[in-house]
């Protein structure tokens, strides 16, 4: 509803008694009330707002239709009023005639001669309780959106303080209302906590928007980490928000299957060695840091003996059972930094970082070698299947290809002089 101009309203009702009658008639509620703050003026709209027959709110004191804990504060605001002087768009609420408050909204104008004392107060109001019943059913399907979100709503004020969080953060993360003092920020895992102050510092910039996503982790309360995709956007500028709106979404299981697809293209998937491709990385890698180093590269390469019986005999379930017991094997001589690999079917390959000469790498070969030959346990037995290993040191400058090939080459010597002796 548009307000009317009270100020004007004010000036007729003042110069002209015949206008009473036509506000009486006003499709907006009317009241006049003198100096002494009782009615002069009630027109039908008012007194059907109020609850009161024609005439019934006549002479009757402001005060009687106001609420006792409001009253003393309006009293003294339209006390203070100076004659001309109006207050546009004011919310309150009245008293109906049956006990319970009505909402309203409207505007008060001092009558008088501007300089002189004041006569009385005309007040122009409408009945607001259609807009705020809107206003809260509009609030509760928002709220219901909101707790059925699968997404987490959360706002921050200019201050950086936490204003407001979704109830689906509880949910996702657990945590109760007083169990983070200090925000969820602080929940955030020490590695991803730079990044996200920086990220919503750039919000408030102006400098980063929603279609920058953000990724990371959040402590749950049962201590596990749950990871977020976040997006947000500043509306600093709402009156209705004042403050930056992060949506974060739970990508945990997202994050874990990316995490076991990449694990799966880099590692063999019976044993979790490294597989062909993630070996010729490490490999390289290897070899530039034994170069800027100044040291050497050991690489042993071995398969292992009579292995095709054991399928043979066994079924190729118990020979997986070999190869798994062979892995384990490799893990626990291999030394910190050292990479063991399995290139495919019994062929295996390991490196050995920052060694000094020949011996120590024939030595590990030799350790490796005993530990390999004792039978492995398996589902029909222990089974005895030893591995012939090859092995070359690196050459400064030496590409890696000529390496692995050496230690092949040394392997296929032992073979042949094992096969002839």
């Amino acid at each position: 509803m548009t307000e009317p101009d009270a100020a004007t309203l004010a000036r007729l009702v003042t110069n002209d008694e015949r206008l009473r009658v036509l506000l009486r008639e006003a499709p907006f509620g009317v009241v006049v009330f003198g100096a002494d703050f009782r009615v002069q003026i009630a027109n039908g709209v008012v007194e059907s707002i109020m609850g009161y027959g024609p005439g019934d709110m006549d002479l009757r004191p402001l005060g009687d239709f106001c609420p006792a804990d409001r009253w003393p504060a309006l009293h003294q605001g339209l006390r203070d009023g100076r004659p001309g002087e109006t207050f546009r768009s004011v919310s309150v609420s009245l008293l109906h005639r049956e006990g319970h408050e009505v909402p309203v909204q409207g505007s008060a104008s001092v009558l008088g001669d501007p300089g002189g004392e004041g006569r009385g107060f005309l007040v122009i109001l409408w009945d607001i309780t259609r807009e705020q019943e809107a206003e809260l059913r509009a609030r509760a399907r928002f709220e219901k959106l909101v707790n059925f979100s699968a997404d987490i709503i959360t706002v921050f004020g200019a201050d950086r303080r936490l204003k407001y969080t979704s109830p689906q953060g509880q949910r996702v993360l657990g945590w109760q209302d007083d169990d983070l003092p200090a925000g969820i920020l602080s929940a955030l895992h020490p590695d991803d906590l730079p990044a996200a102050e920086s990220a919503l510092d750039e919000l408030f910039a102006g400098t980063w928007g929603p279609d920058r996503p953000l990724t990371f982790r959040i402590s749950g309360a049962d201590g596990g980490w749950h990871h977020f995709e976040s997006r947000g956007v500043d509306l600093s500028a709402d009156p209705d928000i004042a403050g930056v709106v992060i949506t974060s979404r739970d990508v945990t299981e997202r994050e874990r299957l990316a995490s076991q697809l990449a694990h799966a293209a880099r590692h063999d998937h019976l044993t979790g060695l490294a597989n062909r491709a993630a070996f010729a990385q490490h490999l390289e890698q290897a070899m530039a840091r034994v170069d800027r180093a100044g040291t050497c590269l050991g690489t042993c390469y071995l398969d292992l003996d009579h292995f095709k019986p054991v399928n043979d005999t066994h079924g190729h379930a118990v020979g997986d059972e070999v190869l798994v017991s062979v892995a384990d094997r490799l893990r626990q001589t291999c030394r910190q930094g050292d990479v063991a690999a399995r290139l495919g079917g019994d062929e295996f390959v390991v490196i050995i970082e920052h060694v000094t000469d020949d011996k120590e790498v024939e030595a590990f070969t030799d350790r490796l070698g005993n530990i390999l030959a004792a039978p492995h346990g398996t589902s029909v037995g222990p089974i005895r299947c030893p591995a012939t290993i090859g092995w070359a040191r690196s050459e400064p400058g030496e590409p890696s290809g000529l390496l692995l090939r050496r230690a092949d080459d040394h392997l296929l010597r032992r073979k042949a002089a094992r096969a002839a002796g």
